[in-house]
């Protein structure tokens, strides 16, 4: 069998060379990567003591990004697997859990035994959170199952290894040019859209801003957000943004009529993309101010 870095040991690397820069940003956090990285540790070691190890599969209930992120990655740094515990999962009967969490807001489900994560286990400066032995994990050992929307028929749950997320996090890398991008995302934190940026983000050594509030963006300095068409229009119909953000990728769905222009009032590159569940990022659309004053489109080479 092919030994492969796990790619929590890959991200730990970039954490202690980017320790002081900050990783996960929002109304009521502020972790850098070092502290960050030192979560993971903290709390893949009381996964472990749960039993959480290679051939495990954590499922997640929270809306919390930060521990959704942190468990995210404990999963990889233990060699076990991951998946977002929700109605789709209890449906599909089809992913397997061995483990079940919880973050306080999430009220679990009576037929399944959710363990409700204790506060002390996410600890940044907790006891324990030095180092781990990284998992030896296979290449292509499934990690993050991710489902489609089910918009076609029933939805259908892809799964996603190591290897897989840390090339598709490459083909990423131009959009997150390293410690220089801080990104928000309209999608959720338990989203196919967000894990692939957020991915990107972390192993760039970049920020990600948890929610979707423009005055947070500008506070915390955002310069790439990502939404679908009709959040990012709903949320600029009625006021533009006070100051323009750099770039704006909208994905998952047809632009409104009239969302080109409202969009370039607020950001300086907008980009139509599609990709980020069976596929990396396949293709952009960039629009821009034709000479007759309309909105018009223009493809953009991408690395997938």
């Amino acid at each position: 069998m092919e030994a492969f870095e796990n790619i929590a040991a890959q991200y730990g690397r970039v954490a202690r060379q980017h320790a002081r820069y900050p990783a996960l940003l929002g109304n009521d956090v502020a972790l850098s990567h070092g502290q960050f990285w030192s979560t993971v540790n903290g709390l893949a070691r009381h996964m472990a003591g749960d039993g959480v190890g290679p051939g495990s599969l954590v499922a997640l209930n929270s809306r919390n990004m930060v521990v959704v992120l942190t468990t995210l990655m404990a999963s990889a740094l233990l060699g076990a697997g991951f998946v977002v515990a929700g109605p789709i999962l209890a449906r599909a009967k089809v992913v397997k859990p061995t483990h079940f969490y919880r973050t306080p807001e999430m009220a679990g489900h009576s037929a399944v035994d959710f363990r409700l994560l204790p506060p002390d286990w996410l600890r940044s400066d907790g006891p324990g959170t030095e180092d781990l032995a990284p998992a030896i994990v296979a290449p292509e050992a499934p990690w993050m199952y991710l489902h489609t929307s089910g918009t076609t028929g029933e939805p259908k749950f892809i799964a996603l290894s190591q290897r897989m997320v840390r090339d598709r996090s490459r083909a990423a890398e131009i959009d997150f040019p390293r410690a220089a991008t801080t990104f928000a995302s309209f999608f959720g934190c338990t989203s196919r859209p967000f894990f692939a940026r957020a991915m990107a983000a972390l192993l760039q050594a970049c920020t990600v801003v948890e929610g979707i509030d423009p005055a947070l963006w500008l506070k915390h300095g955002v310069n790439f957000v990502a939404a679908s068409p009709g959040q990012m229009f709903r949320q600029l119909s009625d006021t533009p943004l006070p100051r323009r953000i750099a770039r704006l990728e909208v994905s998952g769905a047809r632009l409104p009529v009239g969302s080109g222009l409202l969009f370039l009032q607020s950001f300086d590159r907008v980009l139509d993309v599609y990709g980020a569940s069976e596929t990396s990022k396949s293709f952009a659309n960039e629009l821009f101010i034709a000479a007759d004053g309309t909105v018009a489109l223009r493809g953009v080479p991408q690395d997938s």
